[in-house]
């Protein structure tokens, strides 16, 4: 992997004669990261540029040297291929899309955080910093999301005081309300050596519920909700687990008078954490909240942090009806790998979604257990579950998963053997994501074999990402894609195609479906491509020709003319269309989203803050 070089500085200011210093740093290394525009190996738009000095900072603007993550928007969960999220009310108000984890040379108690953002800057959500024996602690969040000025800014949350010296800090981000890319291009941890008091910090003991009963100065009450909201997801003291005596009194209240199924309509609006707290109410909560049709939907996600081997022996027992499921980014220590296996073995059988993504525990016996098991499962998602250049053996039990409808292996090193050994057999399926899985040149993955053999088996198909394949997809690939007749999103950004033909034009003739047409950087694309799409395809929605440098107004002009349900074009860095013609079509065309950004200069600074 190239990675830019920078300069880790350092400062350090003594505070007093107790030898207590105040660290500044920068992050030393990216340990983890959800995704990223760049490849693997190139030094543009990766993660890895966020460690070190700044660089371009404060000029506002796209920048190469900057971090970017793969989406923006909303134009990629509306897309044919775009998921919903599971149990939608375990998340908070504000969700997390990607995340990055940054390590730092020195443990500090961090007393403040600043990020340099330099394009399409707020979408900082959450900050977590973890101890030496991986727990979390949640240093700032945001209630709700806000679009920040389009300038260049060092933002420095407030934090939450944090009672463990730390080298290791989470990032989330949502960006779903930006208009662009964002992009970052350096971070500064600032601590010190020995605990402190922060007098900025925001920690909030209780909650809002908390509060209202603290007013009301019910002691018995507030301290049978303290003991419930401490809890967490673990064998000993979690909710999940946690009976009532059997000789306790059950406590009356108007939930009593309540038919059962009355209750259970109401816990079903309830995130998985308050069904655990429900159970130590009375003896008709507990019935109730384990109620396994309550658990026929249950994702994780949301609580990365605390899942650990214990949760899932715990919810186990729960989920005997469980359809779909949702771990992504939960990676437990512990006995972590066989304690999902053995949750699979209980609950598999009738599991139609599993969602895996960055789960860094997954090996062959995994894929094996997923393949014996789950017999009707149609939504796999595997993205990014292994480090840059790690393989992973055992994919061709896969086969067996042949009601499969959509697969994701974004960021997946798999080469063209492993995939090849069960992708024919996946004949149902209709989406599939093999985004980055080729962005590292080294990668010994021929997308224009897996291109032909999608031609032959997968009538069906409804949405291919082969989003950096570089010289891995050829013009042969695209035209074996032309025979996928339902397709209706396409993703070839960064194909370095040299001789495209007539590729485009089969594709466009042979796909009249298409919603979805993404080809940025596909320099031989030209006006006459263009308009066969747009003679074949009247149902385009999102186009980018981002980096066309062929382009002219007179194609776009007629595109956004008669591309009636055409909702987001993107523009950017085609040499012949200018800031004015953008302008003048964003007033011509206002219910199309039109993008179209540029390079600044690092000398650049009227919109800096």
């Amino acid at each position: 992997m190239l990675v830019r070089p920078k300069p880790s500085t350092l400062s350090w200011e003594k505070q007093d004669d107790t030898g207590k210093y105040l660290i500044k740093q920068h992050a030393q290394d990216v340990v983890d990261f959800s995704s990223q525009y760049g490849s693997v190996d190139s030094i543009s738009y990766t993660a890895h540029n966020l460690t070190g000095q700044s660089r371009v900072f404060p000029a506002y603007g796209d920048h190469a040297e900057a971090y970017s993550m793969r989406t923006y928007g909303k134009w990629w969960d509306e897309a044919p291929s775009g998921r919903k999220e599971i149990q939608g009310q375990n998340f908070c108000q504000v969700r997390s899309q990607d995340f990055i984890d940054l390590s730092f040379e020195h443990k500090v108690f961090p007393s403040a955080v600043t990020l340099f953002e330099v394009y399409n800057p707020g979408a900082l959500v959450r900050v977590w910093a973890r101890d030496a024996n991986i727990a979390w602690c949640l240093l700032y969040q945001v209630d709700q999301l806000e679009s920040a000025p389009l300038v260049a800014r060092k933002f420095s949350p407030k934090l939450k005081e944090c009672h463990f010296p730390t080298s290791l800090l989470r990032l989330e981000f949502n960006h779903e309300h930006l208009d662009s890319y964002y992009e970052v291009e350096s971070f500064i941890l600032e601590g010190f050596t020995r605990q402190w008091k922060n007098p900025l910090a925001t920690y909030e003991p209780y909650g809002e519920i908390t509060k209202k009963v603290l007013n009301l100065n019910l002691t018995q009450i507030l301290s049978r909700s303290d003991s419930s909201s401490s809890s967490s997801f673990s064998e000993t003291s979690s909710p999940l687990n946690t009976s009532i005596d059997e000789d306790e009194e059950d406590e009356l209240n108007a939930f009593e008078t309540l038919p059962y199924e009355v209750v259970h309509k109401i816990f079903s609006y309830l995130d998985l954490k308050s069904l655990c707290q429900c159970c130590i109410v009375s003896k008709q909560f507990q019935a109730v909240a384990k109620d396994s049709t309550l658990y026929v939907h249950v994702n994780l996600k949301n609580y990365w942090n605390i899942v650990n081997d214990s949760t899932l022996q715990c919810i186990a027992f729960r989920c005997s009806r469980l359809q779909s499921l949702d771990l992504s980014w939960c990676n437990g220590k512990g006995s972590f790998e066989m304690a999902f296996i053995k949750l699979i073995s209980h609950c598999g059988a009738t599991l139609k979604i599993l969602r895996l993504n960055s789960c860094k525990f997954i090996t062959k016996y995994c894929l094996a257990e997923i393949a014996d098991t789950c017999c009707r499962l149609e939504e796999l998602s595997l993205r990014k579950i292994l480090p840059p250049y790690k393989s992973l053996t055992g994919w061709q039990v896969l086969s067996e998963l042949t009601t499969l409808k959509y697969l994701d292996l974004y960021h997946v090193h798999i080469n063209t053997q492993d995939l090849m050994s069960f992708l024919p057999y996946l004949t149902k399926l209709q989406h599939l994501n093999l985004g980055s899985c080729a962005a590292s040149r080294l990668t010994l993955l021929n997308m224009d074999v897996i291109a032909e053999s999608l031609s032959r088996n997968n009538k069906n198909l409804k949405s291919v990402d082969m989003w950096r394949s570089h010289l891995s997809l050829s013009s042969i690939g695209i035209k074996c894609l032309s025979k996928c007749s339902q397709l209706e999103e396409v993703d070839l950004g960064w194909a370095e195609i040299e001789a495209l033909g007539d590729c485009i034009q089969d594709l466009a003739k042979g796909c009249p479906r298409l919603k979805k047409f993404f080809v940025p950087a596909m320099r031989g694309l030209t006006d006459r491509d263009l308009h066969v799409l747009i003679n074949n395809c009247p149902l385009l929605e999102q186009v980018d020709i981002l980096g066309i440098r062929n382009v002219s107004p007179d194609v776009c002009v007629r595109m956004l003319t008669h591309c009636r349900n055409l909702c987001l074009l993107d523009v950017s860095y085609c040499d012949k269309i200018s800031r004015a013609h953008v302008s003048l079509w964003r007033v011509q065309f206002p219910h199309i989203s039109i993008k179209q950004c540029s390079y600044s200069r690092p000398d650049a600074i009227d919109n800096f803050v």
